[in-house]
């Protein structure tokens, strides 16, 4: 047996759970249920909010995926810079045109993020577009003591 308030005289949910019985006169609509009644249930573990839980991955990815276009976008004009000065390494060189393939890839990335909300399912059913498996990382710092 639960001590329950109801939401209103219907009793058709429940807003407050008690230890022990209640005075009415403090709380209205008061009663008692079985642990497994399904209003009680619903109480517990009460429905998902899908679209906000859709919509925070989607800022989550977006965000992300923002970063990346950032961080590389970063990196190349580096690597132009080095190149048009002429003081590029051939390391310098060679990572030119990867990094310039992979902000291509989260560009695209991104305008697929941008397109989820016009898909048909959304937020039901979300096909969410492949992220790149390349790109900056993220969690270091571009700089070291020693350029700074």
């Amino acid at each position: 047996m639960t001590f329950v308030q109801y939401s209103g005289a219907s009793e058709e949910s429940i807003i407050a759970v008690f230890a022990g019985p209640q005075d009415p006169e403090v709380w209205p609509n008061l009663g008692v249920v079985e642990d497994d009644d399904p209003r009680y249930l619903a109480f517990l573990h009460p429905p998902r909010n899908i679209l906000a839980d859709q919509s925070e991955e989607l800022q989550k990815l977006t965000q992300l995926a923002t970063a990346q276009k950032l961080a590389i976008t970063n990196r190349i004009s580096v690597l132009n810079d080095a190149i048009e000065l002429e003081i590029a390494t051939q390391e310098e060189e060679a990572e030119l045109p990867v990094r310039t393939a992979q902000l291509k890839k989260w560009k695209t990335y991104a305008v697929l993020l941008g397109r989820v909300t016009g898909q048909p399912g959304w937020p039901l059913e979300v096909e969410w577009p492949v992220q790149p498996t390349e790109g900056m990382d993220l969690t270091v710092s571009v700089t070291t003591p020693d350029t700074i």
